[in-house]
């Protein structure tokens, strides 16, 4: 088993082509970092994929009891399984439609500490069964959301216990509602059974919709299709003040601009003379 690696998983040629263009970018950074994909092509380790394996035996749910696509038209637990698969002491998975901007070579310094290190989610589904149902519904609304699109976790019984406790959580608690892998995921954080600690956002920047990039750095990591913010990501690179990127609704956008014109007069008008 090696050391250290990132984790694909690919079911379909277009999302195994996607996850390639994603790894080309983390070799872009990290050329001697092992990759690994679990999929259902039938292909063989190349300049991109260190390692393959194969994704044909994970299954959760039969085909007929996938019935729960109402908001959601992909199965994302499908993600789950191949976890159990991967090929190193330390795993960065990360979604195939990412892009990576810097090296992730901290984040398995950090592994020595954690059993896991998860992002924030910055959209968040309005699930009504998180709400009402148990037992999400016992969950604080203080307690965080997170993107599932980057997971990073070593080989331990904790992480090992937590990977089965969140398969556990998405088969009993949330199959009957959606085929969303985040709700089962954050129950399972809450339910304390393994150390995690939370990336800053810029490690997991969700581009289909306006995003901030924190000041005195760049996007780690862009987490979406569009291959234009990709390719110019470097001018999103924080300066000295955070960099919004995006329109913002036109009245959030007017309040906003009125709030700060008013709080410029107030701070000046109400100057004291100087004596």
């Amino acid at each position: 088993m090696q050391s250290c690696g990132v984790l694909y998983i690919a079911t379909g040629a277009s999302y195994l082509e996607e996850a390639r263009r994603s790894a080309q970018s983390v070799k872009k950074h990290s050329p001697t970092l092992s990759i690994g994909v679990v999929t259902d092509q039938s292909i063989q380790p190349d300049a991109d994929f260190d390692i393959v394996l194969d994704v044909s035996a994970n299954t959760v749910l039969e085909e007929h009891q996938e019935r729960y696509l109402t908001q959601d038209k992909v199965p994302y637990y499908r993600k789950i399984l191949p976890l159990f698969q991967s090929p190193f002491q330390k795993t960065i998975f990360l979604d195939s439609d990412t892009f990576v901007a810097a090296p992730l070579d901290e984040l398995f310094t950090l592994l020595d500490h954690f059993d896991l290190l998860v992002t924030p989610a910055h959209i968040v589904h309005d699930y009504r069964f998180e709400r009402e149902e148990p037992p999400f519904s016992q969950i604080p609304a203080a307690f965080g959301y997170f993107n599932t699109g980057l997971i990073a976790f070593r080989k331990s019984p904790a992480s090992d216990a937590f990977l089965h406790r969140w398969l556990h959580n998405f088969i009993q608690h949330t199959a009957r509602f959606t085929v969303n892998d985040q709700p089962a995921f954050r129950l399972t954080l809450f339910e304390d059974i393994a150390s995690f600690h939370v990336l800053p956002a810029r490690y997991n920047i969700i581009s289909w919709t306006p995003f901030i990039v924190p000041a005195g750095g760049g996007i780690v990591m862009l987490h979406g299709r569009n291959p234009w913010l990709q390719k110019w990501i470097a001018a999103f690179h924080g300066g000295p003040h955070p960099t919004l990127v995006g329109p913002l609704p036109w009245r959030a956008s007017l309040i906003y601009q009125t709030a700060r014109i008013l709080n410029f007069l107030r701070r000046h008008l109400t100057k004291r003379p100087n004596r």
